[in-house]
């Protein structure tokens, strides 16, 4: 099976259609998917067989995809020098994101799943795994970095495992100059972000 075909068989099963029914005008944005959480898992799955990144701000369709698979990938080691800011703006901002629980993929091996791998850090991961439910306190996490991508504009092309939520001392989420705050509940996670500082 050649490349095109099983890009078309991984975003077939993500826009749930037959792969034959995916043309170049197919569009494959967020509200084609079917929400973020199913976006990120389509990338991942499309990166994990193209091994490497993609500037997912530029694809919206099928023909952009196929396009855009010979770009270079960043790399995992010098991604964080590759997507750094400009300065010159000062504003603050405030971001609040929900997500079903349930939306996350199932996976013997968390560390291993393309789409925990891509979407978390191993620190992350890890924190997670050490509470009582992970894949809630993971769906959390990834509502603060969709909040934090919603506060802070120049975060909406970071790949989400560069936007890694620690904690303090005392179990808080923490991102440098935000003030995070995250909850799940009755099979939702949600999470607030403010932007305090003007050099976040």
């Amino acid at each position: 099976m050649n490349s095109v075909a099983r890009l078309r068989e991984i975003v077939a099963r993500y826009i749930e259609c037959e792969p034959g029914a995916v043309t170049i005008r197919t569009a494959i944005d967020q509200a084609a998917v079917g929400g973020s959480i199913r976006f990120h898992r389509m990338f991942s799955a499309i990166e994990g067989h193209l091994q490497r990144r993609l500037d997912r701000s530029t694809i919206r369709t099928f023909g952009d995809l196929v396009a855009n698979q010979s770009k270079a990938n960043i790399g995992t080691d010098d991604g964080a020098a590759a997507y750094q800011f400009e300065r010159e703006t000062t504003y603050y901002g405030i971001g609040i994101d929900i997500e079903s629980i349930e939306s996350l993929p199932v996976a013997e091996d968390i560390r291993a799943h393309e789409f925990y791998r891509t979407t978390f850090t191993q620190r992350e991961i890890s924190h997670c795994l050490l509470n009582g439910d992970a894949i809630s306190s993971l769906a959390g996490r990834y509502a603060a970095k969709e909040a934090i991508i919603k506060a802070d504009a120049r975060y909406a092309n970071v790949p989400l495992d560069q936007i890694e939520i620690t904690t303090n001392a005392n179990g808080a989420p923490i991102f440098p100059g935000f003030l995070i705050s995250i909850s799940h509940a009755a099979g939702v996670a949600v999470a607030v972000a403010i932007r305090l500082s003007r050099d976040a």
